[in-house]
């Protein structure tokens, strides 16, 4: 008998490299033209001359200490466990109809084949019914986790390219995008104390709002 299989794969992670780069080039002196091609990244931000002035963060550390990210997280993690559950549910009840049948052939129950048949029948329509019950859940569950990852990637981005505006360096790279960087360029701990302050002023503004509408 087909077995009801199902998985969960709910997380908030990803490497994220957040740059800000700005480029042009022109065309070399033996091409057959000489016309000047800029090259536009999706970066966000003012361009600016660029003088290879780079920086790093720890993008682990960053999610690990950065308010916002962490009660995202236990939102994901509620989710996985509620996913978990249903399919905890879906499942008992499989192996109720399993074990109802198995009792009843233990106990020859069965007056007929076509009794025993008709059984059968419904275990396999209850073990498809769960599958396809279980595989809509999750593509709502997932486009809920996905949904998440992308605010809080969004935030990030936005701050970072707010936070650059008056640092203006070349790019800031993700600790993981290099083998060696030195530590005097890591910048970790003023992103986290500035993605938290502006968090919670946001939250603070939100609350606000939200009391004066009482």
């Amino acid at each position: 008998m087909k077995q009801l299989v199902l998985a969960v794969a709910l997380f908030l992670a990803g490497t994220t490299a957040v740059t800000i780069t700005s480029c042009s080039g022109e065309g070399s002196a033996d091409s057959a033209d000489s016309t000047k091609k800029e090259v536009k990244g999706e970066q966000k931000g003012e361009s600016f001359t660029a003088s290879t002035n780079i920086r790093y963060v720890d993008f682990d550390s960053v999610m690990a200490n950065y308010e916002y990210a962490k009660e995202q997280g236990k939102v994901l993690e509620q989710i996985a466990a509620q996913l978990q559950q249903y399919q905890n549910t879906l499942g008992n009840r499989l192996a109720q109809k399993q074990n109802e049948i198995q009792q009843k052939m233990q106990t020859n129950a069965y007056t007929s084949e076509a009794q025993y048949k008709q059984d059968m029948a419904e275990l396999q329509s209850l073990d498809q019914s769960s599958s396809a019950q279980y595989a809509k859940r999750a593509e709502t569950e997932q486009a809920r986790v996905n949904e998440i990852q992308k605010n809080v990637k969004e935030a990030i981005d936005e701050f970072v390219v707010e936070y650059n505006k008056d640092k203006k360096y070349d790019a800031i790279l993700d600790k993981s995008a290099g083998l060696y960087f030195n530590p005097a360029l890591d910048i970790t701990g003023e992103i986290v104390k500035g993605l938290n302050e502006a968090y919670a002023k946001k939250k603070g503004s939100e609350d606000k709002k939200a009391e004066d509408k009482k």
